[in-house]
């Protein structure tokens, strides 16, 4: 007999005995063998539906199906987005190089709402136009009342907008303090640029209509102050009936019915 005869005529393994019946180990070593075959393909599978972003924590810490109820917490990023906004494409390529229908930013999940389309996220949207005073623009990220409005290329810029440290969270409330004092103090207020051509188109229509206007430079303290409140990164600004209108950029239209507003 040889060596192959003695294995076959022996409990080892999965092989038979001599009267080609299965003895206990044989059992136990089968299913054993299809209790790893079945744990290997659940791995492969959720390794497969959980793409590296770039962040560690998975996208199951929170019920994306209720999203609805989870507005405005510290557990959600949303990003206001529209298709045909060739920098809110840039800025969704960026956070999701990898096309992945679920992303995070930060450990965070994102949920990207359409602004054509909110469907089931319009009450979401309707939070976030109230939040940005009706100026909705694309690509907008919100998490929790801290926004990051434009497009950028530095990721770590838009996660310190999006996480402000304590000393950030202090300065915000001393520039909000210090706008709703300025403008309880002026009816019309217009933040801008030497430098900016809008600003001074601004500036020369105002004058042109005889609307009473204070200047503000965007760069001094004040002028930050207003900016931040309104969370506008360009100029320039005009806030007017203390506070009641906003006009972000030169709009010729709106400027006018200031004047009637007097």
């Amino acid at each position: 007999m040889d060596y192959f005869d003695k294995i076959s005529t022996n409990s080892f393994g999965i092989f038979k005995t001599v009267d080609n019946n299965w003895n206990y180990t044989n059992i136990m070593c089968a299913i054993l063998i299809v209790l790893l075959i079945i744990i290997l393909i659940v791995c492969l599978w959720r390794r497969s539906s959980f793409k590296d972003t770039g962040n560690t924590e998975k996208l199951e810490s929170i019920n994306l199906e209720n999203i609805e109820q989870e507005s405005f917490n510290n557990n959600v990023i949303y990003m206001l987005h529209r298709n045909d906004c060739p920098y809110s494409d840039k800025m969704l390529k960026l956070l999701n190089p990898n096309g992945d229908k679920q992303f995070t930013l930060n450990n965070l999940p994102v949920v990207v709402i359409n602004i054509d389309n909110p469907d089931e996220y319009q009450s979401i949207y309707n939070k976030c136009a109230i939040l940005l005073n009706n100026e909705i623009g694309t690509p907008t990220l919100i998490h929790g009342d801290n926004i990051f409005m434009g497009y950028s290329d530095n990721k770590d810029e838009i996660i310190k907008k999006l996480f402000p440290s304590e000393e950030d969270i202090k300065a915000k409330k001393e520039a909000k303090e210090r706008a709703d004092n300025l403008i309880k103090l002026h009816v019309i207020i217009l933040v801008g640029r030497s430098s900016c051509p809008f600003c001074l188109k601004a500036r020369d229509l105002m004058k042109k209509l005889g609307i009473t206007f204070h200047d503000m430079d965007s760069e001094s303290e004040d002028g930050k102050a207003i900016l931040h409140k309104y969370n506008s990164d360009g100029v320039p600004l005009v806030c007017a009936n203390y506070g009641q209108n906003i006009i972000k950029g030169f709009n010729e239209e709106e400027i006018k019915k200031l004047k009637n507003k007097e």
